[in-house]
């Protein structure tokens, strides 16, 4: 009976010890991907960024951006705005321009076509050669957030937010575990790994995986 309570208890001594020894790696694991990362891949020329932020108090932040180039002229009130379809290098090329009404009041450029009207407001500082030049940001009448950059080499840069969500994670082995809150509360689990300082995610089983590298750290909350 002796022996059997000491074999019983040696059982559950290495149990605990595995156990913790587990645990352990997993906070380990979970340290490893704290702050901020992005990938990015294209897809027929269009360009998708994924920035995920891990903090170090168990929340994440994910946010998808779709990323075009066009070229833009102004003439008056109208901008001819041309899809990039080509790059080589530092020659891009352009596609068929389309012509949209613009109207720029103060620190709001309103641009509007026969599809939508989308208004936006500088957060950049006026630059006196062009008072168009910056950054602008808004909202599509689909509630996605919309950035608009026209740079002074004739480019213009559109990035929209096509999804936003936040909520819990967790490292169990090999895999993270997605707890979102917001905007649909909803579990989900992800395969992943850190190799040579990038985070390997494996998001179906169909595709490879996604690199994502780090751009910043997380907060430390």
């Amino acid at each position: 009976m002796t022996r059997a309570l000491k074999s019983g208890s040696a059982a559950a001594f290495i149990a605990l010890v595995a156990a913790s020894s587990f645990n352990a790696a997993d906070a380990q694991k979970a340290d490893a991907i704290i702050g901020r990362w992005n990938g990015e891949f294209v897809d027929n020329g269009v360009r998708t960024s994924i920035t995920i932020d891990f903090f170090a108090r168990g929340t994440y932040a994910r946010r998808v951006d779709v990323i075009s180039e066009f070229g833009w002229t102004q003439n008056g009130d109208v901008l001819l705005i041309a899809p990039a379809i080509s790059k080589i290098e530092n020659d891009v090329s352009y596609g068929k321009p389309s012509v949209v009404k613009m109207k720029l009041a103060d620190d709001v450029l309103t641009i509007s076509d026969s599809a939508q009207t989308i208004s936006m407001k500088r957060v950049t500082v006026p630059i006196n050669e062009s008072q168009l030049l910056g950054r602008w940001e808004g909202q599509s009448e689909m509630n996605e957030g919309v950035t608009q950059d026209f740079l002074s080499d004739g480019r213009l840069i559109v990035t929209l937010t096509l999804a936003r969500e936040a909520g819990r994670f967790s490292v169990d082995g090999g895999s993270i575990t997605f707890e979102e809150q917001i905007p649909t509360p909803r579990k989900r689990k992800t395969k992943f790994r850190v190799e040579d300082g990038k985070l390997l995610m494996y998001l179906t089983p169909e595709v490879p995986a996604l690199a994502l590298v780090r751009v910043a750290d997380g907060a430390k909350f």
